[in-house]
């Protein structure tokens, strides 16, 4: 109990009283009301929230127990409210079900895959997690979550923080092998923490960034501001010494939206849109201008590697219309296709392309409805920010961010962050939608009052006269 009590919100509670008996899909009281925290014991499996930490931390067997912790709470803690499905909730929906069928198929194909380390279950075991936790709790999911991503990602930054202090490394013990063993131990401040490489450190280390940002705007404690602060400090230049291109491009891309959070989105929409595509033609003019420094920034080996991953995707869906719609079952199936198709069995194939790889694990449905969605989100983000709190804009900055997050890394969907992001879109949609529905009740009603006054004026004008 006293768990669930610590990861609750303070603010949480504020709407006690005029919700009562609403749900937040059923009706808006005349107060601004978005949550239905009324008193009752929410039905959350904390413990299965929680098992996150295990997976963030890559402790082994997380997975599993996520599945079970899934199983837990519709075992337990069945759903009694009701649940209206929104337009989020439905495009999410609708690829976890296309995903599902597709990488189902698509492991049947695959002769030499096993199921735990199919696409497929793995799907499953969120979409299960999706509706058995998440939308049991929509509106607190995004605090909850917010708050264990943020203590994962802390363990993780203290780790690296001693083997810098110590100068050793726990890529030596956990992974002898690692192809960059060699490069991390000869320089105190090349750290991984528990990750395999580098890159996927600076990944989940943006993550903490864009956490410890959005704390920071939202926390008016001296104390707290300066203790994030400092962090902030020591991750960042942790990240940009190691070198990682990705890790600068999207602290670039999250300065950016963070000027847009505090001063564009006081703007028209006219000119927060010219300004966007100002901004986009100045980069392209400056990349025109300087293309010889540009190209040996973005065009060096891994840049090109990229791009022929990317290339022999291609080539190979086009000839292959089954792996194209169901995707390649299993990561080892896609690396052996590669591998086979440029007869190159010591290359890496690994598809570091969030986009990418949705096409391989999930098909090409999967793929564009991932991308309908990705585009929406940044668009609700563009015209509605104004109706964010600070934790709802950081996760929607998340998701935009993805973009650029999603070309780091080797393989995004084996860290299992993106999920537990996408999972708070549907939420946050729900807060905006009703927080405008909440502000026109509003302005109806004080225009109502401003009618009923001027006509009362009139009338009694008219009894006078």
């Amino acid at each position: 109990m006293w768990l669930e009590k610590l990861l609750l919100h303070p603010l949480l509670n504020a709407s006690n009283d005029c919700c009562k008996k609403c749900t937040i899909f059923e009706r808006i009281p005349d107060t601004v009301c978005i949550s239905t925290y009324h008193g009752k014991r929410m039905k959350v499996s904390v413990i299965g929230l929680w098992v996150a930490v295990f997976l963030f931390l890559r402790i082994p067997g997380a997975l599993f127990l996520l599945f079970i912790a899934a199983l837990t709470n519709i075992l337990i803690l069945q759903r009694r409210d009701k649940i209206v499905v929104n337009k989020a909730d439905f495009i999410l929906h609708l690829f976890f079900a296309v995903s599902l069928f597709a990488s189902f198929i698509g492991f049947l194909q695959s002769p030499n895959s096993s199921l735990p380390a199919a696409y497929f279950a793995q799907l499953l075991i969120f979409y299960l997690f999706y509706n058995a936790v998440v939308l049991n709790n929509q509106e607190r999911y995004i605090i909850v979550i917010e708050k264990i991503m943020f203590f994962s990602f802390s363990v993780i930054a203290f780790m690296a923080l001693l083997e810098v202090v110590f100068n050793f490394n726990i890529m030596a013990y956990r992974y002898p092998e690692a192809e960059l063993l060699s490069v991390v131990t000869q320089d105190r401040f090349m750290v991984s923490a528990i990750f395999v490489n580098y890159n996927d450190f600076s990944v989940a280390m943006m993550i903490y960034v864009a956490l410890l940002v959005g704390r920071l705007s939202d926390d008016y404690n001296v104390i707290h501001k300066l203790s994030y602060s400092v962090i902030l400090v020591f991750t960042c230049a942790i990240c940009i010494y190691i070198g990682s291109r990705g890790f600068l491009v999207a602290l670039l891309l999250l300065i950016s939206i963070r000027f847009y959070d505090v001063f564009l989105s006081k703007f028209s929409m006219a000119l927060r849109f010219i300004f966007i595509a100002g901004v986009i033609a100045g980069g392209l003019l400056m990349i025109a201008m300087y293309s010889n420094a540009f190209t040996g920034y973005a065009l060096d080996n891994s840049s090109m590697e990229r791009w022929s991953i990317i290339k022999s995707y291609t080539a190979i869906t086009s000839s292959n219309i089954e792996i194209l719609f169901f995707g390649f079952g299993d990561l080892l199936n896609y690396q052996n296709s590669v591998r086979a198709f440029w007869d190159c069995y010591g290359c890496a194939v690994d598809p570091h392309n969030l986009f990418l790889e949705i096409g391989v694990a999930y098909g090409a449905v999967s793929l564009v409805i991932f991308t309908v969605g990705y585009f929406l989100s940044l668009f609700f983000y563009l015209l509605n920010v104004r109706y964010m709190t600070p934790v709802e804009r950081t996760f929607i900055t998340l998701v935009i961010m993805y973009l650029i997050l999603g070309l780091v890394p080797s393989s995004t969907l084996r860290h299992y962050f993106v999920f537990f992001i996408i999972f708070t879109i549907p939420g946050i949609y729900n807060a905006v939608k009703y927080k405008k529905f909440a502000e026109a009740s509003v302005r109806r009603e004080r225009e109502k009052v401003l009618v009923n006054g001027m006509i009362n004026a009139v009338k009694n004008k008219l009894k006078v006269d």
